[in-house]
């Protein structure tokens, strides 16, 4: 089977004894600092982690800094990105992400070779992203309503600093 394992799956944060890098090379323990900074970018949290005390050797929970919900999905996203995987599944991994990075999630999945859409138990599209956003459906009225929503936050965040 090689270096690769067949599934990747987007779980909970690790224990507070542990530290940010060591989170999110939790089942990858060979991974490098620019892999494991590679994927915390990916999942947009590598500016929160490089702006706390000891940046990714900062200890997380009762024996750290608390995370917020949004972050501690974050950091799980990028443990699944990082874990070199055949499948990724991604069962609603946004769902705690602010508004802002919530906006873009279904952009994250463009470099997918092909995407499953589910919905109540049953395959409802198949695809790679820029087929999906073309076809009618869940995806690409989802990924339209993203875009609108991030505009409009990017229009009152320079609203507010004008």
């Amino acid at each position: 089977m090689g270096s690769k394992s067949c599934i990747g799956l987007c779980g909970p944060t690790g224990s507070g004894k542990n530290s940010i890098q060591n989170n999110i090379c939790l089942g990858y323990p060979n991974a490098t600092r620019s892999q494991i900074e590679y994927a915390a970018k990916l999942a947009c949290i590598h500016k929160d982690i490089i702006n706390l005390p000891k940046s990714y050797h900062t200890k997380i929970g009762d024996q750290g800094v608390m995370l917020s919900g949004g972050q501690k999905q974050r950091i799980a996203i990028a443990r699944a990105l990082l874990f070199p995987s055949e499948i990724l599944i991604l069962d609603d991994a946004f769902s705690s992400v602010d508004n802002y990075t919530g906006t873009h999630r279904l952009s994250l999945l463009k470099e997918a070779s092909e995407i499953f859409v589910l919905q109540r138990g049953t395959i409802k599209q198949h695809g790679s992203h820029n087929m999906l956003i073309k076809e009618i459906g869940w995806y690409s009225k989802m990924y339209k309503y993203q875009k609108f929503q991030r505009s409009e936050i990017l229009n009152k965040k320079l609203g507010n600093s004008l």
